[in-house]
């Protein structure tokens, strides 16, 4: 099965609920494309054959050289949230609570490798919901922690 060309004008046209993308190499140049510009919004991990990784911000221009993959990573930061309605209050009282918290993926080379060690895994695509779901346990946590520590009162 031949898999279809990586347009890089097609990350523009996603949706916010996009995270990241993992492109392999072979996907995203060919002889007619050596190289490729990081669109606004979009930050770039390139893992590279015989050197370290290589982040190239929005606007930077990146030249094929050995690259194994590509992960594009959204600029911007992702809200995620949990709502509990079973918690109780340290005097005992049932309450509900909500916890949303902004994500960004820090714009560093180990951070990016990080991310995709932890979170891309597998995956060619990571979406609000799968990083939604990486956080929710330790949010719900949080949560339940903040609700026994206050009174009802």
């Amino acid at each position: 099965m031949i898999e279809e060309r990586f347009e890089i004008g097609s990350l523009k046209d996603e949706s916010a609920d996009l995270i990241a993308r993992l492109v392999p190499s072979e996907r995203a140049f060919g002889w007619r494309r050596r190289s490729l510009l990081v669109p606004a919004g979009w930050m770039l991990l390139a893992t590279r054959d015989r050197r370290d990784p290589l982040l190239v911000l929005a606007g930077g221009q990146y030249e094929h050289e050995d690259t194994r993959d590509l992960l594009f990573v959204r600029d911007a930061p992702t809200s995620c949230s949990v709502d509990a309605a079973d918690l109780r209050s340290a005097d005992g009282h049932p309450c509900r609570g909500r916890l949303e918290i902004a994500v960004r993926v820090p714009a560093d080379a180990a951070e990016l490798a990080a991310f995709r060690r932890t979170i891309v895994h597998s995956s060619n695509v990571v979406r609000r919901a799968d990083l939604l779901r990486y956080v929710q346990a330790d949010l719900r946590r949080v949560l339940v922690e903040l609700a026994a520590e206050r009174t009802a009162a």
